[in-house]
C-alpha cells in the first residue's frame, strides 16, 4: 500500500516503517521475511530500543482461535499463557493477539498490569467493525439479530471485511474456505483506483458464485469497468456492474438467500458505506 509515499520495495518500505521506532523505547514486530528483519534490526539497534520479534521472542500455537496459547520471555522468565480464545475470525488473528500480549507484558515493567481474567476476557470479546463482522440481518426490516441460524427465519448473512491489498484479500480468501459454510457467495467488491487491482480480485473470483463490482465514493474510486478490465477468461463470468453502492447491495441481496453469503470487500470506503446502510454505523478508514 502507498507505495508513492513508502516505496517499491520490501527494504524501502520497511526503511519508512521503522521510522516510528523511538530511541530507548521496546519494539514489538512480527518481523516477516529476513531483508525487512535487518532493516529492523538495525534502526532498533542505531536507537538502543530493545527489539522483540515473534518467532524469536515470542510465539504462540493451536491450530484455531477458539484454543490457543502463547509462550515467550520478553520480559523476564518464560512463561505460557493458555487457552486463549481469539473472537474475531481469521486465523492472522492470533498473530496480532501475540503482539498485543507481548506488549502487555513488556508493560508490566513500566507498571501497568492486565490480569489473566482481564486478558483472556479481552480477547474472548473484543469487536472489530468491519474486519471479518459477520452480520445476520432479517431481509425485509434488516433488524440485526444474533442467532447465526435461526429455523424458518429469512435472513441474510452479510459478512463485511475491509481487505482492501492483495495480502488482505489472500487473507479474506482463506479465511472463507477454512472458517464459513454457505451455498453460494456473493461478493461486492470496490476498490481505491491506485490498488493492487488485479492481485486483489485474483484471491476472491474463484471463490466467488456472483461478483458485483461498485464504487465507493471518493476522489480515487475505481469505476466498475476498470475494475472489470482486470478479469480475464473465464473470471468475467458471473459479474455484475452496479456503480451505486446502495443498488449493489440491493443487488446482491436479491441474489441470496438465508444460506448464501454476502462478502464486502475491497476497501475500507465500501465497506463502510454498506455497513451504514445496513446497522447505521460507519467503520474508521
Amino acid at each position: 500500500d502507498h507505495e508513492a509515499y513508502l516505496g517499491n520495495t520490501l527494504m524501502e518500505v520497511a526503511g519508512e516503517k521503522a521510522g516510528i521506532i523511538k530511541p530507548d523505547v521496546p519494539v514489538v514486530a512480527t518481523g516477516g521475511q529476513q531483508e525487512v528483519v535487518e532493516v529492523i534490526e538495525k534502526t532498533a539497534a542505531e536507537r538502543n530500543s530493545p527489539l522483540y520479534l515473534l518467532g524469536r521472542d515470542f510465539r504462540y500455537s493451536g491450530a484455531s482461535n477458539d484454543n490457543w496459547s502463547w509462550s515467550g520471555a520478553v520480559a523476564g522468565a518464560d512463561i505460557t499463557i493458555d487457552n486463549l480464545k481469539c473472537s474475531m475470525r481469521g486465523a492472522y488473528q492470533r498473530e496480532n493477539a501475540s503482539l498485543v500480549i507481548a506488549v502487555l507484558e513488556l508493560l508490566k515493567c513500566a507498571g501497568f498490569t492486565v490480569s489473566s481474567d482481564d486478558l483472556h476476557e479481552g480477547l474472548a470479546t473484543v469487536i472489530w467493525p468491519g474486519r471479518l463482522e459477520h452480520l445476520v440481518l432479517k431481509r425485509e426490516s434488516r433488524q440485526q439479530i444474533t442467532q447465526i441460524n435461526v429455523p424458518g427465519e429469512d435472513v441474510v448473512h452479510y459478512l463485511l471485511d475491509g481487505a482492501h491489498n492483495p495480502a488482505g484479500m489472500k487473507n479474506l480468501a482463506l479465511t472463507l474456505a477454512e472458517e464459513y459454510t454457505y451455498r453460494k457467495l456473493i461478493v461486492v467488491w470496490g476498490a481505491m483506483i491506485d490498488k493492487d487491482i488485479a492481485a486483489g480480485l485474483s484471491s476472491i473470483v474463484p471463490l466467488a458464485d456472483t461478483l458485483i463490482l461498485t464504487r465507493p465514493e471518493g476522489e480515487r474510486s475505481a469505476e466498475p469497468e476498470q475494475l472489470a478490465a482486470c478479469l480475464h477468461g473465464s473470471a468475467a463470468d458471473n459479474v455484475v456492474l452496479v456503480r451505486n453502492v446502495e443498488a449493489a447491495l440491493k443487488k446482491a441481496e436479491e441474489c441470496a438467500t438465508s444460506e448464501d453469503l454476502i462478502v464486502v470487500a475491497g476497501s475500507l470506503y465500501l465497506v463502510g458505506a454498506v455497513r451504514k446502510l445496513l446497522v447505521g454505523e460507519l467503520v474508521e478508514k
